[in-house]
């Protein structure tokens, strides 16, 4: 049986399961040198009853995906990760190191990430493929593994180790660390000014804490619901390392209540007048990667018995 018969062919490949492939001979040997070193020395001699044949231990349906990536066409999508993993298998041993690129994108811009972002991470790992491992790291981060089947931590791609589970938490760590150095370095510009600001300038003055010559502005003087908000979101990251949206409209409504008698204005301020600052802190925040950053072995341990805080173990401060 021929599945792919290319015109003015002059190799044929068969599986194992007597599947025949009719192929150029130049095209496939400049895609594998491992398949160019098995054909006959004497070809001109093999050519006088047909196309030289070379035998393969791959079934049909893998040399199949493979001659499809090898040609200049449309790249075929897989059907499961098990399939990906046996034209993998195949690729390793034929070092066709430009097909390995073109399934890298392929299973990147398919919807395993966000399917099967956990045997897509052991197929990644177990093959290499730093670009699929990337794309895959924010789902896989995300997953609760407590709470999956056997089956999913264990296939037939492979198993997931316990220091799999390890780095992902501690790379969750190490990113809510990131989120929290910008949370607390990142400043409000005030363009309206709130009771609260304007009730702490007025006391200064009456107490005597101001010199009179001095001319204090709102950046002095910030909005408690503002640094209720900043202190609540801090908590959070702390707290949470994997699943925390500090963006959420219900962080923001805790810090009005809980400020609703010093700022008066907590509710307008965060809701509408700081729109600007959320905007631009979410943008920073999700700026930040989801790749895995380099030295996770040497420092594992050392960052899973540490909080999400600074190096330095400092707190949140105001």
């Amino acid at each position: 049986m021929i599945c792919i018969r290319m015109p003015d062919s002059d190799l044929t490949i068969r599986s194992i399961d007597g599947q025949d492939f009719e192929v150029h001979r130049s095209i496939i040997c400049f895609a594998s040198a491992v398949i160019e070193g098995m054909l006959p020395r004497n070809l001109r001699s093999t050519t006088l009853f047909g196309n030289p044949i070379i035998q393969l231990p791959e079934r049909g349906h893998v040399i199949n995906t493979l001659i499809q990536f090898i040609y200049p066409t449309i790249p075929p999508k897989f059907t499961s990760l098990f399939n990906a993993a046996e034209v993998l298998e195949a690729v390793d041993c034929y070092e066709m190191y430009g097909v390995r690129a073109a399934i890298q994108d392929s299973l990147r811009l398919s919807q395993f990430p966000t399917t099967e972002p956990i045997a897509l991470y052991i197929l990644a790992r177990n093959y290499r493929l730093d670009l699929v491992m990337s794309r895959v790291m924010k789902d896989f981060v995300s997953a609760d593994f407590q709470r999956l089947p056997d089956n999913v931590l264990s296939s037939d791609i492979g198993r997931l180790r316990s220091d799999d589970y390890l780095r992902a938490l501690s790379y969750a760590r190490d990113r809510a660390r990131k989120c929290l150095k910008i949370l607390r370095d990142s400043k409000l510009h005030y363009k309206h000014i709130c009771r609260c600001q304007t009730r702490a300038i007025e006391f200064d003055k009456s107490t005597g804490i101001l010199h009179p010559k001095f001319q204090p502005t709102i950046q002095d003087y910030p909005c408690y619901a503002f640094l209720r908000f900043k202190a609540l979101a801090a908590e959070q990251l702390q707290r949470e390392a994997i699943d925390f949206d500090i963006f959420k409209p219900s962080l923001r409504l805790s810090a009005c209540e809980e400020e609703q008698y010093r700022c008066p204005d907590g509710l307008l301020n965060l809701m509408r007048n700081f729109s600007q600052y959320f905007t631009d802190l979410q943008r920073a925040v999700e700026a930040v990667g989801w790749e895995y950053p380099e030295g996770y072995k040497s420092q594992l341990y050392i960052d899973l018995i540490k909080s999400p805080m600074d190096d330095d173990g400092e707190d949140f401060g105001l």
